[in-house]
């Protein structure tokens, strides 16, 4: 019987072959002149358990990163960041009506900046997202009105024509992140 990707792994660390999290990794085909790394929201206020809008098990995503970054080499290697100003409208204000979340990922704070256990081999440029006080912008593509942020244009002009995309949180940022670079054509 053929043993699958996952008791492959699994039989590797049991000889200490292979350790961490990147142990139950597939191996990936990546080309350095067409593909890119995109490392969507790895900031405090979502990876830190005590951040302003923690996302459950976020440090467990960023061995994996780092093996990612470290083991492949991309095109090029883009980090989305959430980048709020103090009064964004996805804010929760208790003067009123106001948006989902609390306060979180406010430029020029702590809680916004990359984690600093996430240790990229490098970081060819950062795309700022949700700067707009009027406009949430889950995909670090474009806003919900449709401004665009130029990430798609910039990837274009690399040359890049597929992305692998990683971060938090799945069920937001990512997943627009993915929908629109699946719409953007990269």
């Amino acid at each position: 019987m053929q043993q699958t990707w996952k008791e492959k792994c699994a039989e590797a660390l049991t000889r200490g072959m292979i350790s961490g999290p990147a142990a139950m990794m597939p191996r990936i085909n990546v080309s350095p002149i067409h593909d890119a790394l995109l490392v969507v929201d790895m900031q405090n206020d979502f990876v830190c358990p005590d951040g302003a809008l923690s996302v459950p098990a976020a440090m467990e995503v960023i061995p994996v990163i780092n093996h990612i970054s470290h083991t492949y080499d991309f095109r090029a290697v883009v980090a989305t960041k959430d980048w709020h100003p103090p009064n964004h409208c996805s804010f929760r204000s208790p003067e009123g009506p106001g948006g989902l979340w609390p306060p979180h990922c406010v430029q020029q704070t702590y809680g916004a900046e990359l984690h600093p256990r996430l240790q990229l081999r490098r970081v060819d440029h950062i795309v700022h997202k949700g700067s707009d006080v009027d406009a949430e912008s889950y995909s670090g593509f474009a806003d919900e009105h449709g401004k665009s942020s130029d990430l798609a244009t910039l990837l274009r002009d690399m040359g890049v024509r597929r992305v692998f995309i990683c971060g938090v949180a799945l069920d937001y940022c990512v997943y627009y992140t993915a929908l629109d670079a699946l719409k953007e054509n990269v």
